[in-house]
């Protein structure tokens, strides 16, 4: 065609350039692929085959709607909303949360060992003590009782001492003053713990807001890209354009496509994260926990909407 005229030069360099670069992203692509995959692998302990292959999400899918169609995305709609069910998440992730969970067992533990090392700083040391003996049997010379007595086969005695140790007082003091500063050692951590559950809460609610949104648009953008690619080609057919523009009317459709195709994954990871930080994953809870859960948020949210 560049002989007959019905291509320039400038035109088939450029086509030449644009397949070399597609070549080039797919070997980029299929490389991260494999990388990736290997390391869920990984994560996974090996456990899934060496060529294991992977299954695209899309909008329609099962696992999606599981996602889409839950009651905090079924009830974000304002600003508001969203503060309303960022507080209520925050509240159960700081009861649920593994990480939370923890700390407040290990305080509750620590409380009930710095009562224990305070009450033996003041308590003495107490002992008790009880012996008995029992003659089983008397034979030989002596072993009968002189007429009118007789002998005592059983005897005992117990015995109770109280004493203050003056000379452990200070190791008494010192596993106290220890317990205190492991106690407020905790609380710390257990503040810390809040504030970072708090934030990743807040922010993964946020990006799962924005991910809703950006699935919208790119799904129209997307749409759009196509049907302008579609009219290029037929005015390329034609004459009327170079293939310049046609590459570039490609290249935009392919990308809002891709866009499109990643948005539903940043929703998904998105909503991954907030329930990780929250403790609660619907995938796998009971049908009396989600509906624990669905009680709890329901009363949450009335009991503010009403004060407000």
């Amino acid at each position: 065609q560049v002989e007959s005229g019905g291509l320039s030069i400038s035109e088939l360099f450029r086509w030449q350039s644009e397949v070399a670069l597609a070549k080039q992203e797919t070997v980029v692509a299929s490389t991260n692929l494999l990388e990736l995959k290997n390391v869920l692998n990984n994560r996974l302990a090996f456990s899934l085959e060496k060529d294991y292959d992977i299954e695209d999400i899309a909008i329609d899918d099962e696992v999606f709607k599981i996602f889409r169609n839950s009651i905090i995305s079924e009830y974000v709609n304002t600003t508001r909303d969203i503060s309303l069910v960022s507080d209520f998440l925050v509240e159960m992730a700081t009861l649920s949360n593994p990480k939370s969970s923890y700390i407040l067992e290990q305080i509750k533990a620590q409380e009930s060992q710095r009562k224990l090392n305070k009450s033996l700083f003041y308590l003495p040391n107490v002992g008790l003590q009880a012996q008995t003996s029992q003659v089983l049997l008397r034979d030989g010379a002596g072993s009968t009782p002189i007429s009118g007595n007789s002998f005592n086969n059983n005897t005992w005695n117990i015995g109770i001492g109280i004493a203050y140790p003056i000379f452990t007082g200070t190791e008494r003091k010192s596993n106290l003053r220890k317990s205190t500063i492991q106690l407020d050692q905790l609380n710390n951590s257990k503040l810390s713990i809040q504030n970072d559950l708090e934030l990743a809460v807040r922010s993964s609610l946020y990006q799962s807001v924005a991910a809703t949104t950006n699935l919208e648009y790119s799904k129209i953008a997307s749409k759009n890209a196509l049907e302008n690619f579609g009219l290029i080609q037929l005015r390329y057919a034609e004459g009327d354009i170079d293939i310049t523009q046609m590459i570039d009317a490609q290249r935009t459709a392919i990308q809002a496509k891709l866009r499109s195709m990643v948005s539903v994954y940043d929703y998904l990871r998105s909503q991954i994260q907030l329930q990780y930080a929250v403790g609660y994953f619907p995938m796998m809870a009971s049908e009396n926990t989600k509906q624990d859960f669905r009680n709890k948020f329901i009363t949450f949210i009335n009991e503010n909407t009403s004060e407000k």
